[in-house]
């Protein structure tokens, strides 16, 4: 499967499922495993696609998710979807993730 249409599919349950409120990873998985029972669950990784979390995909070499980000980590294993007028505007580089202001 595609990484777009991984995305696609994440943010569908993600919107439909659990809309504003805060969920983990494990609610995640669970409600992925139920959509796409035939899918498999080891690439959905919710902190690859927080706008507050730099992850080992966030390297010069690697592939970047932060242009898709759509989520934000209220603590560890804990998500929400981003809300840029309430958690402000984040961003990675080399030296980790920080807020912009």
């Amino acid at each position: 499967m595609k990484e777009s249409e991984n995305l696609a599919r994440l943010k569908l349950i993600v919107v439909t499922r659990f809309g504003a409120r805060v969920f983990s990873r494990q609610e995640l998985l669970d409600a992925w495993r139920e959509e796409y029972p035939a899918k498999p669950t080891s690439s959905i990784l919710p902190a690859d696609y927080c706008v507050n979390r730099k992850t080992g995909r966030d390297t010069p070499k690697g592939r970047s998710s932060k242009q898709h980000a759509f989520l934000f980590a209220v603590e560890d294993g804990k998500y929400r979807i981003y809300d840029p007028s309430r958690d402000g505007k984040w961003e990675v580089d080399g030296e980790g993730v920080r807020q912009v202001f």
